[in-house]
């Protein structure tokens, strides 16, 4: 979809380079914004597994009340009693390797953006 400016067609998105003109901190952010847009999509797909793995193979809290609550309970790692449990090692991996991406790809993001924005600044 395009609009007109100034008589002249223009597309609606727009390149992070055109706000390289206002200066390294414009840019700057609104680099950052686009970056941590992305690593955040990331990290909810990286969460949706255990949340999955947990309401649908957690045995604890089967009880009959339809309160939301009793829903966001069934995604947690709570969901699972030791004593029924049938394979708690697959149950705590399925929980503890997308926490672990998750921390690393913040720590790894941490480092790009401060290696990218000394970069730019210079």
């Amino acid at each position: 979809m395009n609009k007109f400016y100034k008589n002249e067609e223009t597309n609606i998105t727009v390149d992070l380079n055109h706000f390289k003109m206002y200066g390294p901190g414009i840019y700057l952010f609104f680099s950052f914004l686009k970056s941590l847009s992305l690593i955040f999509l990331m990290i909810a797909i990286l969460s949706l597994i255990p949340c999955l793995y947990n309401y649908s193979y957690g045995n604890y809290s089967f009880r009959k009340d339809t309160s939301p609550s009793i829903y966001f309970t069934k995604t947690t790692i709570g969901n699972f009693d030791s004593s029924t449990s049938l394979n708690m090692n697959r149950d705590k991996l399925y929980n503890v390797i997308p926490s672990m991406l998750i921390i690393l790809s913040i720590v790894i993001f941490v480092f790009y953006w401060m290696q990218k924005s000394s970069n730019e600044v210079e």
